[in-house]
């Protein structure tokens, strides 16, 4: 079938429900459609390009079939290059040289016989850290970990922000605890993620057991995929998707259905940016994403694309309008 020649522009095929459906692989019908009109407006790859990458990266890749992508047609999913505003240029150098400063300077803090180490995480930056008893602790932004630097007689452990253990079970089953003012969670060897920020608390279980103990309460025990939220004196638990909890240490951010409000928050926690949005309406917003963590800026433009609203740059504050 022949297209008539059609002018595009992202804005438009980001919105087109058929388009989006080529994007997932979710119609067969529509995939064959858009193949074709493709091919009648080579000329304009590229905006196909763009919003082929805007409507991937919004959808939960694991909810929808790859698509029936033809060798013949675009080469997608392609990765679009982005320009950094100097603001984010200035962001990624300084927490650059956070990290490698970090990465030759450990500080050493000793306690009576026991000496601690303390390591940690810049804005922007995730890092990777080897226990001495060959667990495994990756910091996700703006995080730190404390430990004794000889865990043969201690795994007591303590941390800030956010990170995800994987506890190395020994030959005589020591214990293994991360504590702080929240409570302190026990384990024996496991994988879990620990969340510290605003005065919320949250352990999520991946693998394993642990269990989270606080005073004037009985022990809890949980299982995989629960997670436990203690704020505001109260304690919470729920199941949930791991993956969503999780997705950092991947690179990603993964949001399903979560408004633009906690978004700035989370995009703060993360990055260090200052967001702004004109009006509640934006603010209330519902959104899902599934996108590389590379680039706030991008990130919040591409949904800016879907949910009407744009995206300025302002003394070193982001502002949704």
């Amino acid at each position: 079938m022949r297209y008539k020649t059609t002018k595009y522009t992202v804005d438009e095929l980001v919105a087109d429900e058929q388009f989006q459906n080529y994007c997932r692989g979710t119609n067969a019908d529509d995939v064959r459609h858009w193949e074709d009109l493709i091919l009648s407006n080579w000329s304009q790859r590229r905006v196909f390009e763009q919003a082929y990458t805007i409507v991937s990266s919004l959808s939960d890749k694991r909810i929808f079939a790859k698509p029936a992508l033809d060798a013949k047609v675009v080469n997608l999913p392609g990765r679009v290059p982005r320009t950094k505003s100097m603001y984010s240029k200035l962001a990624v150098f300084a927490a650059f040289m956070l990290v490698t400063i970090s990465t030759w300077y450990v500080f050493h803090q000793s306690t009576g016989t026991t000496v601690y180490v303390t390591q940690a995480a810049a804005y922007g930056e995730t890092k990777a850290v080897t226990l001495p008893d060959g667990s495994t602790a990756r910091l996700n932004s703006h995080s730190s970990i404390t430990y004794p630097a000889d865990m043969s007689s201690s795994r007591a452990v303590s941390f800030s922000g956010e990170v995800y253990f994987n506890v190395k079970s020994t030959a005589d089953r020591q214990h293994f605890t991360v504590s702080g003012d929240y409570g302190t969670v026990l384990v024996t060897g496991t994988e879990f993620n620990l969340k510290h920020r605003h005065n919320t608390f949250e352990a999520t279980l991946v693998e394993g057991s642990i269990t989270y103990s606080k005073a004037g309460i009985d022990d809890i025990l949980l299982t995989p995929s629960e997670q436990l939220t203690y704020v505001n004196d109260t304690i919470k638990i729920r199941q949930v998707e791991t993956d969503y909890t999780t997705d950092w240490v991947s690179g990603r951010m993964i949001f399903k259905n979560i408004s633009i409000s906690q978004l700035i928050k989370t995009m703060y926690d993360d990055y260090n940016v200052v967001i702004k949005a004109n009006n509640n309406t934006i603010k209330k917003k519902k959104i899902s994403a599934n996108m590389l963590t590379s680039d706030p800026t991008a990130l919040l433009r591409s949904i800016g694309i879907v949910h009407d609203f744009r995206v300025e740059e302002a003394n070193g504050t982001i502002i949704l309008k």
